[in-house]
């Protein structure tokens, strides 16, 4: 029993060995998709396992049964974009800084827990099942789409918005 829980709790780390990054990164940001081409020479590993991206965009598709990042991101330069048929239940190991970030039509991800700290431009959470805006920046002053979402309350939204979307 307890090696069964050993291993369970391991497998909620991030990986922190080059090769298993790189190999998952392949996986869940496929090089054919326009925004992530180059990326392996756009990105850097930190000791810890952390990925950051500079130099532009990043579109992430965590398919079939991943319902989490196998990685987790630090600082991206540019879009960080989760594609909307994603199968992610959590946004632990997203990006902390990022100029904007996107998890529209993720139907199975229902708190922002480990949402970016840091966007610039714009905050995409429509059509997803997030009822609460508790976690996003206090001081995030962008575009925020809750287009579609079943929010019960705007506590926790941030004061200085440019743009909110609460349409439905």
């Amino acid at each position: 029993f307890m090696r069964y829980l050993k291993s369970f709790n391991e497998s909620l780390q991030f990986p922190t060995d080059r090769l298993e990054i790189i190999k998952n990164l392949h996986q869940i940001a496929p090089a054919s998709w326009e925004h992530n081409q180059n990326l392996v020479n756009r990105i850097q590993i930190h000791p810890d396992g952390t990925v950051d991206i500079t130099g532009g965009d990043i579109v992430i598709d965590v398919k079939g049964f991943q319902t989490r990042f196998p990685i987790k991101f630090g600082y991206v330069e540019g879009r960080f974009t989760i594609w909307e048929f994603s199968e992610l239940t959590t946004l632990e190991g997203c990006p902390h800084t990022c100029e904007s970030f996107s998890a529209t039509g993720c139907k199975k991800i229902t708190s922002l827990e480990g949402c970016p700290q840091n966007v610039i431009e714009e905050y995409r959470l429509g059509r997803t099942k997030i009822t609460s805006l508790e976690g996003l920046p206090k001081h995030f002053t962008g575009y925020l789409d809750l287009e579609e979402t079943p929010i019960t309350s705007l506590e926790g939204c941030p004061k200085h918005l440019e743009k909110l979307d609460i349409s439905g």
